[in-house]
C-alpha cells in the first residue's frame, strides 16, 4: 500500500528532482546540454528561496514496504481546478500502476478531471498514466540535429530553391496581423484555450513579448522566403538563447503561402533554416508543432526532424 505525504525538506530532494528531470529529458534525445537548459529554467522558476512557488507540490510516495525506495511526485494543482499539471515522477521501487491509481484519486478528490504532462521517449513512469486512458496530443517538440545533418540525396532535394529576404516593415505588420491571429487559432484547436478571445489575447502578449522591437528585434530574423522573385512563404528564426543553449536555433514560424502549396516549398523553406542556423553558428535547430498538424509533423520527419517531447492531456 502507498500514501502521499508532502516533502517536509525540499532542499534534500533537490539533486533528486533534478537528476529525474534531465535524464527524462536526455533519455528521450535531447542534448545534455539543451536539458540543462529546460531543467534550469524550469527549476529556477518555480523555486523561490528553497520554496517552492504555488500551486506547485512535490508529494513524497511512501510505499508500507519500508525495503522499498520512495518517489515522489511533482504537481502543479490548486484545489478545485479541473486540469492539473504533471511536472514530473520518479516512482522510485514501488509499482507504477499503483502509483498512478493514488495520484489519480487524490487528483479527483480536488476536482481535477485531466492531467497535463510531457511524454518523453522511453520514460515508463509517465507513460504509465497514459494506460487504458483517453490521450490528447496537444504539442511536438522536435530538433534536428546541424552538426551531423546530412546533405540530401539528389532525390531528396527540394524542387525549389527559396531565397531569404528580411520582410519590409509593411510585409511585418502584415505578417504580425495574420500570425497571431492563426496562433490563436491554434491554441483553440489544440485546446490549450478554449475561448477565442482568450485565445487571440494570449496570442497578441506573446507576440508582444517576444517581438519587443517588431522587426528588429534581436537575435530574431523574419524573412520572406521568394521563388522567382515571388513570395511563397515566411520563416521566422530565433537563436537569442533564452531558456535554451546558444547554439541551438529556434523556429517561432514557417508557412508556404495558400496559393503557393504542394510545390515543394515547405522542404525547400525547411533546408534554407537549417542552412541560416548554421550560418548563425547553431548546432540544433528545433521547432514546435500542434498535435493536430499531422501533415506539418510528416514533413520534419521526412526531412530528419525526431520527436523529442510531447506535450498530451490526459483524462482522469
Amino acid at each position: 500500500m502507498l500514501t502521499l505525504e508532502p516533502t517536509a525538506d525540499l532542499k534534500a530532494w533537490w539533486p533528486r528532482v533534478r537528476e529525474r528531470l534531465l535524464a527524462q529529458r536526455i533519455e528521450g534525445g535531447q542534448r545534455r546540454d539543451d536539458a540543462m537548459a529546460q531543467v534550469g529554467g524550469l527549476l529556477g522558476d518555480v523555486f523561490v528561496d528553497g520554496q517552492l512557488a504555488a500551486p506547485h507540490r512535490i508529494w513524497r510516495v511512501v510505499p508500507s514496504d519500508h525495503d522499498q525506495q520512495s518517489g515522489w511526485v511533482w504537481l502543479r494543482h490548486a484545489g478545485g481546478e479541473a486540469v492539473a499539471t504533471l511536472v514530473a515522477v520518479d516512482p522510485g521501487g514501488v509499482d507504477h500502476g499503483e502509483l498512478v491509481d493514488l495520484v489519480v484519486s487524490r487528483l479527483r478528490g480536488d476536482g481535477a478531471t485531466s492531467l497535463r504532462t510531457s511524454r518523453w521517449a522511453g520514460d515508463a513512469a509517465t507513460a504509465a498514466f497514459t494506460v487504458d486512458r483517453a490521450v490528447d496530443v496537444a504539442g511536438v517538440r522536435m530538433v534536428l540535429d546541424l552538426a551531423h545533418d546530412q546533405q540530401p540525396a539528389p532525390e531528396q532535394r527540394p524542387s525549389s530553391v527559396v531565397l531569404l529576404v528580411p520582410m519590409t516593415r509593411q510585409q511585418f505588420d502584415a505578417y504580425r496581423a495574420r500570425g497571431v491571429q492563426h496562433y490563436a487559432d491554434e491554441l483553440v484547436k489544440a485546446g490549450v484555450v478554449t475561448d477565442p478571445a482568450a485565445a487571440v489575447a494570449a496570442s497578441t502578449q506573446q507576440h508582444e513579448a517576444l517581438l519587443p522591437d517588431g522587426r528588429e528585434t534581436e537575435g530574431h530574423w523574419l524573412w520572406s522566403a521568394v521563388v522567382d522573385e515571388v513570395d511563397v512563404g515566411i520563416l521566422w528564426l530565433t537563436l537569442n538563447g533564452v531558456g535554451r543553449p546558444a547554439d541551438q536555433a529556434f523556429i517561432y514560424d514557417i508557412e508556404v503561402l495558400p496559393d503557393h502549396r504542394r510545390r515543394g516549398h515547405g522542404e525547400a523553406i525547411l533546408h534554407a533554416a537549417a542552412d541560416a542556423a548554421r550560418d548563425r553558428g547553431a548546432a540544433v535547430l528545433a521547432l514546435h508543432v500542434f498535435g493536430t498538424n499531422d501533415g506539418a509533423r510528416r514533413l520534419y520527419e521526412r526531412q530528419g526532424f525526431v520527436t523529442t517531447e510531447e506535450m498530451i492531456t490526459i483524462a482522469l
